[in-house]
């Protein structure tokens, strides 16, 4: 049902997760899950990194957050157009010590 919906892998993956995380499933169904989660890897490899720089850019304004850096629109619109997770974790890098959120992005 969830491949019927218009959205990107990253965001059907993660809404597949936030529904399932509370469901404690028998040993089987279990198997069964990694199985499926294997092979639809080995269809769609990219999932993995859309969800990884979705984890980054999360992290990333956690930690300005938590630091009390806000960011500007202007700044929110550069993190989601970056699709270089390299990137995004050198922000995130220097977002653990920078003076402000243009710092944490330079």
């Amino acid at each position: 049902m969830l491949e019927s919906l218009p959205m990107d892998a990253a965001a059907r993956w993660d809404l597949f997760n936030q529904y399932m995380k509370d469901i404690k499933p028998s040993p089987e169904l279990r198997e069964q899950r990694r199985w499926l989660g294997r092979e639809l890897l080995k269809l769609e490899p990219d999932i993995e990194d859309e969800v990884a720089l979705r984890e980054a850019r999360k992290n990333l304004r956690r930690v300005l957050s938590r630091r009390g850096l806000a960011l500007r629109p202007e700044q929110e619109a550069r993190i989601d157009a970056c699709d270089d997770i390299a990137n995004v974790e050198r922000w995130l890098e220097q977002a653990v010590t920078a003076a402000s959120a243009e710092d944490a992005l330079t």
